[in-house]
This record gives C-alpha cells, sequence and structure tokens, in this order.
C-alpha cells in the first residue's frame, strides 16, 4: 500500500482534507494571478466643461506671477497662431484676468474665463494645452509644466451657465382709470 495506506483511518482522512485543502488554495491563488487586473475607472477630466462657459482660478506664488502670465501668454499666442480652426477658437473664448488688490492667503488670484466653452475639449494646461495641443515641442511643454507647478498653490475649475439674461425692463405702470386719483401735495 502508498503512503496514504498506512497510518489510522482519523490520521488519512486528515492527510486527505489538507491535500485537498492544499489543491484548493493553489487553484484559487492561481486563479487569482491569471484573472486580468479590472480597468482603473477612468478620472473625471475637471477641466472639461457641459456648461455653457469656465472659470478657472488660479492662485499663483507672489514670486511667480510674471511666470504664470508668461506660460498662459505663449498658450495663448501659440493657440492663436495655430493652423488648426479649433485651437484658434480657444484662443480666441480664453481670457486670463488678474484679481485686483493684495494677494489672498492662497496667493494672487487669475481667473480664465472661457465663454464660451467647447463641450468635446479639454481646457486643462496638461496634457491638452502644453502638450496635446503640439504648440510646443515636447522638451519645451515640459519645462513649462514644471514651471506652471512651481507657480501654483492651487486651481478651482468650475462649468457656469448663464443666467439672468438682459432683456427689456417692464414698461413703466399706466394709472387704472377705475383707481380714485391722489390727492393733491400740500
Amino acid at each position: 500500500m502508498g503512503w496514504l495506506g498506512t497510518g489510522s483511518a482519523p490520521s488519512r482522512r486528515t492527510m486527505v482534507a489538507v491535500l485537498l485543502a492544499g489543491f484548493a488554495f493553489t487553484a484559487v491563488s492561481v486563479q487569482a494571478q491569471d484573472a486580468p487586473a479590472p480597468a482603473a475607472p477612468a478620472q473625471e477630466d475637471h477641466f472639461k466643461f457641459d456648461t455653457d462657459a469656465a472659470v478657472m482660478t488660479f492662485y499663483v506664488k507672489p514670486d511667480q506671477t510674471a511666470t504664470f502670465e508668461q506660460i498662459w501668454s505663449w498658450i495663448r499666442g501659440g493657440l492663436a497662431a495655430s493652423e488648426k480652426p479649433e485651437h484658434k477658437a480657444i484662443a480666441d473664448t480664453l481670457k486670463v484676468y488678474k484679481a485686483a488688490g493684495a494677494p489672498t492667503e492662497n496667493g494672487v488670484v487669475y481667473f480664465a474665463v472661457i465663454d464660451p466653452v467647447n463641450k468635446a475639449q479639454s481646457y486643462s494646461p496638461s496634457p491638452f494645452l502644453l502638450f496635446e495641443a503640439g504648440i510646443f515641442d515636447d522638451a519645451t511643454a515640459r519645462k513649462l509644466f514644471a514651471d506652471i507647478q512651481a507657480a501654483l498653490n492651487a486651481i478651482g475649475p468650475v462649468g457656469v451657465n448663464y443666467t439672468a439674461a438682459p432683456m427689456a425692463p417692464p414698461a413703466p405702470a399706466t394709472p387704472d382709470p377705475a383707481a380714485p386719483a391722489a390727492p393733491p401735495a400740500q
């Protein structure tokens, strides 16, 4: 008899149970290793807007404002000079403003206003505006990306919708002929 035939019945049952558990564990661990890793969920692009317009608030370190302004000037200039109509459209609709007054505790405040937005377009400085748009070579884009990262304390992109559209004010109220006349002033 083989090695399982020796020993008492309880010890043989224990040995079989251990072997079966080992096989089951091996099968589960191999199956877990062979299973493909679940796809990482797509990260939301906070710079792609489905609204009428967008406002991106940038908080810039006070000693980095010249760098920040220069990079945005180059981005807008590169988009405007592009042969692609969609890039020219971005240059026409994207304006960068600096808040008046002293810096906040988060830095100097800038607003990039996009009006209207292209709902199919990301307005992210990276990767789109610096890398994917093709307005800079890779080495320049990497340098500008490092510089803009070093200049920023925070970014707050927000999509906005039009409200309070201009309309004619209501006509002046006409006196009701049935209403009693106001007494003359004394």
